[in-house]
């Protein structure tokens, strides 16, 4: 995608796409979001499916997942460097920190999300710690994407990690 010059004020200033391993992808920005507790029949609601709640946010993403079939993925929007996205393939000797505390080794060709610095998801997958929403985040970007099928298994086959979103 060109560039594009955007508002001062955007959380945001520049997401780009860099493989065909992802055909769709497109983003939300919300400021001035409380994160709590989720109401009563939406931790029922996931954990009458065996999930845990985990907050508003998340729960949120995995209710829409479960209920259509569409994975969404919420970043805190303050933890990406650089204000920037890039839907790319891992590089060689790059690590990411999944949500359930492991470290990881990706191998080029692995599909993710980074900002300026490192992955902050591996596509389909999984997100990071990096930018993990928890109680002191204001400011969200919510993800909805569409990536091929094949990356994402093979991904997932090599890392051990199939997830509800993959």
């Amino acid at each position: 995608l060109p560039s594009k010059k955007v508002p001062s004020d955007w959380i945001l200033k520049d997401v780009r796409i860099d493989s065909n391993a992802c055909p769709f992808y497109t983003l939300w920005c919300v400021s001035g979001v409380q994160v709590a507790s989720s109401p009563d029949w939406l931790k029922h609601k996931l954990e009458s499916i065996g999930l845990r709640s985990i907050n508003n946010v998340v729960d949120v993403t995995n209710f829409i997942l479960h209920e259509t079939g569409q994975p969404l993925h919420a970043f805190d929007a303050k933890k990406i460097r650089g204000s920037s996205l890039l839907v790319r393939e891992a590089r060689e000797n790059e690590f990411i920190t999944t949500l359930d505390a492991t470290k990881r080794k990706l191998d080029p060709g692995m599909l993710v999300i980074a900002d300026s610095e490192n992955p902050l998801v591996v596509a389909g997958i999984m997100g990071s710690v990096d930018a993990e929403v928890g109680e002191q985040t204001t400011d969200l970007v919510l993800e909805s994407a569409w990536f091929h099928p094949g990356s994402v298994r093979a991904t997932a086959r090599k890392l051990g990690l199939h997830t509800d979103s993959s």
